[in-house]
């Protein structure tokens, strides 16, 4: 019989890959957004996860899951960081409601928690081991999930934390600096933007991989025999100025002709960490399929055709 599965925030770019790769592998797929839009060959659920009603837990009741994915929540530091309340209220509050339903009704459901990176700062090398230290609101706020996923599976259940560091893909919007960087490399080589592009720090690092590649990693965590938390990254770290050089050389322009550093947006402290991948390598075999070229590149495509299309103005 065809497993089935059960994604918060199908909609986003986590969901759109996760979605069509389960239903690649004949997976029943239905998702929760806050609208009840949804993508083809899934059943849709509306739920909005800053609800008193806990609205969100009725899909695991009708659907009846055999894994679920929770995707959903504030995605944009920034944004989370400006309220804090509501931050843990969408990516705190429903993970833990989701283990509690399980624990309390000895669900079958396999559970997995987009953790991130940025439950920790500074400048340092980070796995599974490594003591959190979050720096804003967002990452106390993924801090509190990741720790109600440690307390269910003390208490049997099996959740899995996946300690995602940035993850990219043509899917992602426009706040987020590197669609930034790949949709301004686009305008300016079709010759639809004149101004500058503004970004802050060029020489902080980041390790971004493709989200599609990551997904798969979150599949995997949840077919081994017992549950636990992993990093899943590149563990190659690169920088804002890289990925500039990167965008604009493959259209055939020279970066520092078209982007300028605005002192505004420089945060004042930021992180530069790496990724200790060896966990999710050696004991489930998982390694990102996409480097680093080949992903801005990708992104850098997708603009080129979709502005060429008539989008961004």
């Amino acid at each position: 019989m065809a497993k089935s599965a059960l994604i918060y925030g199908i909609l986003g770019q986590d969901g759109h890959y996760l979605s069509k790769f389960l239903s690649e592998k004949g997976y029943s797929v239905a998702g929760v957004s806050r609208t009840g839009a949804i993508l083809p060959g899934a059943k849709a659920y509306a739920a909005d996860l800053s609800g008193e009603s806990k609205q969100y837990l009725f899909p695991i009741d009708d659907f009846s899951p055999d894994e679920i994915y929770n995707l959903a929540g504030i995605s944009n530091p920034r944004v989370a960081d400006a309220d804090p309340s509501l931050a843990s209220k969408v990516n705190a509050m429903p993970a833990a409601e989701i283990l509690k339903k399980i624990l309390d009704e000895k669900s079958k459901a396999r559970f997995f928690q987009a953790s991130s990176c940025y439950m920790f700062s500074g400048s340092q090398k980070v796995s599974e081991s490594t003591a959190p230290s979050p720096g804003g609101a967002y990452g106390r706020s993924k801090l509190e999930a990741h720790l109600a996923v440690a307390e269910a599976r003390k208490k049997g259940a099996y959740a899995c934390s996946g300690i995602l560091f940035n993850h990219e893909s043509p899917l992602r919007t426009l706040e987020f600096a590197t669609r930034k960087i790949s949709s301004a490399a686009a305008e300016f080589s079709l010759g639809r933007r004149t101004e500058p592009l503004l970004l802050g720090n060029l020489d902080v690092s980041r390790d971004w991989g493709f989200a599609g590649d990551y997904v798969e990693a979150m599949w995997l965590m949840l077919q081994q025999e017992a549950p636990g938390d992993y990093v899943i990254a590149t563990g190659k770290p690169h920088t804002v100025r890289d990925f500039c050089m990167e965008a604009f050389s493959y259209v055939g322009l020279d970066y520092e002709k078209h982007v300028q550093v605005d002192k505004r947006l420089i945060r004042a402290s930021e992180t530069n960490m790496v990724a200790d991948i060896s966990k999710i390598e050696s004991i489930i075999g998982w390694k990102p399929k996409t480097d680093f070229r080949t992903l801005v590149r990708m992104m850098v495509d997708a603009d080129v055709e979709f502005i060429g299309q008539g989008g961004i103005s």
